[in-house]
């Protein structure tokens, strides 16, 4: 019989509301979520815990989502992780910027349900 791996879900996010949905919803028997509050904390933890998904917010304090994905893009180690942007920002340029570094998918805060949200998690650990 083969054991399921378990995935590892890092989420940089500074919004303890956004936090308590995301732990509470998305507990996954084969899911194991790790917090980063810091931008510099969620770079470090990046390059040690080598996640399955990176669940990134745009607007953290002292360095941008984008800032923190060229870093982890920057990075021999961890330029292949997946990473899903959370966010309240829609401004286009943001968007775009985003996605020419890679990420697999930009989500607005509010826009979807949280079972879309799931969905869309799950598939990224696909």
């Amino acid at each position: 019989m083969f054991e399921k791996k378990i995935k590892k879900v890092l989420l940089i996010e500074d919004d303890p509301a956004m936090l308590k949905i995301l732990q509470s919803h998305f507990p996954g028997e084969n899911t194991e979520f790790s917090i980063a509050i810091l931008p510099d904390e969620g770079i470090r933890k990046v390059g040690e815990s080598l996640p399955d998904l990176v669940i990134l917010d745009m607007m953290l304090p002292g360095k941008s989502g984008l800032e923190i994905l060229n870093t982890i893009r920057a990075n021999s180690k961890t330029k292949k992780i997946p990473v899903l942007v959370l966010s309240i920002v829609s401004e286009p340029n943001t968007i775009a910027k985003a996605k020419k570094l890679g990420i697999i998918d930009y989500i607005i805060k509010g826009t979807i349900s949280l079972d879309e949200l799931e969905k869309r998690i799950k598939d990224a650990l696909q």
